[in-house]
């Protein structure tokens, strides 16, 4: 499993395999103010939307989204 073949984890794959990143965020909001862990916040986030294949920009999505629809009625109706 892993990005360049486009697999996706899910929510409890992605969890364990960004456990470090948790930890440390779960740590921050329980030894500080919540706006003071903004660089774990990002670091986990990061690591778990990679790891789920959410990490690509809207733009991306929106073009592959577009995209597909494109080709799926070329396919259904090849005279477009």
């Amino acid at each position: 499993m892993g990005e360049a073949d486009g697999a996706t984890a899910s929510h409890d794959e992605a969890l364990a395999a960004c456990a470090e990143e948790h930890l440390a965020l779960v740590r921050c909001y329980r030894g500080s103010q919540p706006q003071r862990c903004h660089e774990a916040h990002v670091r986990f986030w990061t690591c778990y939307r990679t790891k789920r294949g959410w990490n690509d920009t809207h733009v991306a999505r929106w073009t592959r989204w577009f995209g597909d629809a494109k080709k799926k009625k070329e396919d259904e109706d090849p005279s477009t």
